[in-house]
């Protein structure tokens, strides 16, 4: 398993240099669509949920249960930056917890 998540960062980075590429040349594209932002996030978090249990930290995905309302957006664009997010996060953090939480502007 750990194998076949490696191979699939190495093909997201990839995927992420072509990106850059496309910007800089101002030829991107992207797919927008209505996205559930707590779902992304758990998704994440179920993802990434090995790496912070090997080095010991807690990961979390804090959503108000009340949802929060869902956002026009390119979801693997999205979706890729929380996971770069996360992944330094957890990369940088020797003990604790990292916690990705999505809320409502206004709502604390």
């Amino acid at each position: 398993m750990r194998l076949y998540r490696s191979s699939e960062r190495l093909i997201h980075l990839v995927n992420d240099l072509l990106g850059v590429s496309r910007i800089q040349r101002g030829r991107i594209d992207l797919e927008l669509g209505d996205v559930d932002l707590c779902k992304v996030a758990r998704s994440v978090v179920d993802e990434f949920s090995w790496e912070a249990e090997e080095k010991g930290i807690e990961l979390l995905a804090d959503c108000p249960e009340r949802g929060v309302p869902r956002v026009t957006a390119d979801l693997p664009k999205l979706r890729d930056s929380i996971m770069n997010l996360v992944d330094n996060a957890i990369r940088y953090t020797d003990k604790g917890s990292v916690d990705v939480s999505v809320a409502k502007e206004g709502d604390d």
